[in-house]
């Protein structure tokens, strides 16, 4: 009896010792799949006894990987309207968190690949560049900046649901612009295509353009006149002659602090340096010019400009 119960105890201690040496947890974002003595292996998401020689065991990844798709160039998607766009599309993949799709992930490329980039790419990167051809060219160029949200459903769908085990998480367009019009290829009918639609865009653009700079010049033109300043010419930037002497200066304005202040002669008064507003002051080779940091200047910053390079033609020593 006494034998029976040391046998016992015994028994019981190498018992106790097997699972707290063999008993392996699984982290969360991890699945682990044993493989035992029975035909169907164990898929766990918490831990198993894992009993040395009998039993082996792997480790299976299940977060949520990224594969980023570019098609930029000659290789950019073309949309419905013949633009080409360069654009970068992210999407979320991730294994299934169910017991047959586990298995399914581990048989064919392996528990310890399976969430490996490289592998990932291989998979899905041709369907996926499919699906963005597929759906893109559905979409207008503007269509794609304003409806992302229906792209990424379209994308959803074109892609579909069997992916052999793993699960589409998500799909993010993370870049997108329209293809530079030297990037494009006018021996390929489509991108010849875009190209007249870029250039007809554009030149109707430039055309306004034009028109609103004409009827600026205009007006500016005319204040000019009233205000004596014939001589002051104005372009993307006013300008007009000084003595060639005058020293040469850039200065930085960003209103009438003491250090802009400090490098103007005193007809540059403090009022007409803050109107003229935020630019570049410069003196050099007999020419005092502004130019503006922003593309939108109203008439009076204008006027304010050309008043205060007219200033700079006073004495040459007159820096202060």
């Amino acid at each position: 009896m006494i034998v029976l119960l040391v046998a016992g105890g015994v028994v019981l201690l190498v018992w106790l010792v097997v699972v707290a040496v063999g008993y392996r947890r699984v982290s969360q974002g991890q699945a682990m799949i044993v493989n035992r003595m029975s035909a169907e292996p164990l898929v766990t998401f918490s831990g198993a006894l894992v009993i040395p020689i009998l039993h082996r065991a792997e480790v299976i990844d299940l977060s949520i990987k990224r594969i980023a798709i570019a098609r930029r160039g000659k290789r950019g998607l073309i949309c419905a309207d013949n633009l080409r766009a360069d654009l970068e599309v992210v999407f979320f993949v991730r294994i299934n968190h169910t017991v047959d799709d586990i298995l399914r992930v581990a048989q064919m490329v392996g528990a310890s690949r399976a969430a490996d980039p490289q592998v990932l790419e291989e998979l899905f990167a041709a369907k996926f560049s499919d699906a963005i051809m597929l759906v893109g060219n559905k979409f207008e160029l503007e269509e794609l900046f304003a409806k992302r949200d229906v792209f990424r459903d379209q994308l959803f769908a074109a892609i579909g649901q069997d992916l052999n085990g793993y699960a589409l998480d998500d799909a993010v367009i993370e870049a997108l612009e329209q293809t530079p019009i030297e990037e494009l290829d006018p021996n390929n009918v489509l991108d010849a295509q875009g190209i007249r639609k870029i250039r007809s865009l554009t030149a109707g653009v430039e055309r306004i353009q034009g028109e609103r700079a004409g009827e600026r010049r205009a007006r500016v033109g005319a204040r000019l006149q009233e205000l004596g300043l014939l001589d002051v010419h104005i372009a993307v930037e006013v300008s007009c002659d000084v003595s060639p002497e005058r020293e040469p200066l850039t200065l930085a304005v960003d209103g009438a602090t003491e250090a802009v202040m400090a490098r103007l002669p005193p007809e540059a008064t403090a009022s007409l340096v803050a109107a003229a507003g935020r630019g570049e002051l410069s003196v050099a080779n007999g020419r005092a010019t502004f130019r503006w940091l922003e593309p939108d200047v109203d008439d009076d910053r204008l006027i304010a400009a050309a008043r205060l390079v007219h200033a700079m033609r006073g004495d040459p020593g007159a820096y202060r």
